[in-house]
């Protein structure tokens, strides 16, 4: 639920963060050569009160969270990437081979050296409350939610169900079949 107080609270929390991080980078500055650090700076799904949509996974701000690396080359990725894709870029970034380090649902992002995912899946399975998941694409948001609710051994029956698909652009419902089909079968996956 949104709050004003929590989010300013949250604020000053995020500003006494970034005083104890700037502590620790300035002891890596001083005491080691830049070129054989990396750090990494990932979110998760950030705090419902920060946001006034109810809806979990319904705000981009929920589902469109920051992940910086400092130590890497200069520039802004601005692909989709999601958590799982983390352990790849890490390893990339820092020169390490890992065999079988393919996850199903790991992917290297063209800006290090891999391959751009068309989507990032994100979702919400907790026994007693609905099912929710979002798929973002550079075109859509797909916005999925179950009308019954998740077991308590995690399954779920994912019908009936609600499902908008936004268009990025132009902010209105796309009405498709063929859409519905594809994001459908990648729920269901």
């Amino acid at each position: 639920q949104f709050s004003f107080i929590k989010k300013e609270r949250y604020k000053q929390a995020l500003i006494e963060l970034d005083r104890h991080l700037q502590i620790l980078y300035d002891y890596i500055n001083l005491n080691f050569n830049s070129e054989n650090i990396v750090i990494t700076l990932v979110s998760d799904h950030g705090q419902g009160y920060l946001v006034k949509n109810n809806q979990l996974l319904f705000a981009k701000e929920r589902t469109k969270v920051p992940l910086m690396i400092k130590g890497y080359r200069k520039g802004i990725c601005n692909e989709l990437i999601q958590l799982t894709d983390y352990i790849e870029i890490l390893a990339q970034v820092v020169g390490i081979e890992v065999k079988d380090l393919q996850m199903r649902d790991s992917n290297l992002p063209s800006f290090f050296g891999g391959k751009e995912r068309s989507y990032t899946y994100t979702e919400s399975l907790f026994p007693g409350d609905s099912y929710e998941a979002c798929i973002n694409t550079k075109k859509h948001t797909v916005h999925f939610k179950t009308i019954n609710k998740v077991q308590y051994d995690g399954r779920v029956i994912l019908e009936p169900f609600e499902m908008t698909i936004l268009d990025e652009l132009t902010n209105e419902i796309v009405k498709s079949e063929s859409f519905n089909e594809l994001y459908l079968k990648i729920i269901d996956e």
